[in-house]
């Protein structure tokens, strides 16, 4: 959306979980930037190749782990969601799974400012035709706190905000009637004779 408008009309983000919105009035100079940066990636690097997530991996999916770190993203009880455990374990026993992991913890980390979430909705605010922005958020999200969405949301007041009760990070799964039909009912409203 900030860098191909013409390919996007509306963006729904459900949360938005960039870790880069706590530091939202965080300012370096370009300097202390780059010295920084390349300081951030060469540790976010090391500790992630060093890390054994061949082991721990394979090991958290097969054992009680996977349902305490699932029953974080769900405000209702996981403990009997078999078809849950299920989609989520037989990824995180596959032999590429460390590496996946490993990449997408070593990408988040080190990816440029310009394409972490602060800098694209500060480049969305400036543009005079932006597109429609949702962001849905379960009220109880013990992992991307609502008091984040709440505090986007009041900076960028253009931004449609909507919190789903009952529900912790994984709206579009624990909540999928509330939240399917808020959608469609906000695309419907929104993309209005865009079709």
């Amino acid at each position: 959306a900030a860098f191909r408008p013409d390919l996007v009309s509306s963006v729904v983000a459900a949360p938005l979980p960039d870790p880069a919105l706590l530091k939202l009035n965080e300012l370096a100079s370009e300097d202390e930037e780059n010295f920084c940066n390349r300081l951030k990636i060469f540790f976010v690097k090391t500790f992630f190749y060093l890390m054994p997530l061949e082991l721990f991996v394979p090991f958290i999916a097969s054992t009680p782990f996977i349902k305490i770190g699932l029953q974080a993203a769900y405000s209702r009880s996981v403990k009997k969601d078999k078809e849950l455990l299920r989609i989520v374990s037989l990824p995180a026993k596959r032999p590429t799974a460390a590496r996946a992991l490993r990449a997408m913890c070593i990408g988040m980390s080190v990816r440029p400012m310009y394409i972490k979430a602060p800098a694209l909705l500060r480049k969305l605010s400036k543009r005079s035709n932006r597109p429609r922005v949702l962001m849905i958020w379960g009220r109880e999200d013990r992992l991307v706190p609502l008091s984040l969405g709440e505090s986007v949301f009041k900076k960028h007041p253009w931004i449609d905000f909507f919190a789903i009760e009952s529900t912790g990070h994984c709206p579009h799964d624990e909540s999928p009637l509330k939240f399917n039909n808020y959608v469609l009912k906000w695309l419907e409203l929104n993309l209005e004779g865009e079709a």
